[in-house]
């Protein structure tokens, strides 16, 4: 019994660069881990967070 394979082109596969990779891992883990200190002062301290957002009518146009 024989299996027909067909040709593979291994030059099509594209290349993962693998120190972008842990690069890009390394940065996600220390955001991750100054939010989880961030979240933890501000639960210490009792602090609350608000963030505001403009709107046209809070900032009137000063064109005349």
């Amino acid at each position: 019994m024989a299996i027909q394979v067909d040709k593979f082109d291994f030059d099509s596969v594209p290349v993962t660069d693998h120190d972008a990779l842990r690069l890009a891992t390394v940065r996600q883990q220390e955001e991750k881990r100054q939010q989880v200190q961030g979240g933890l002062i501000n639960s210490t301290l009792d602090i609350q967070w608000t963030i505001i957002s403009f709107t046209q009518a809070s900032c009137p146009d000063n064109t005349e």
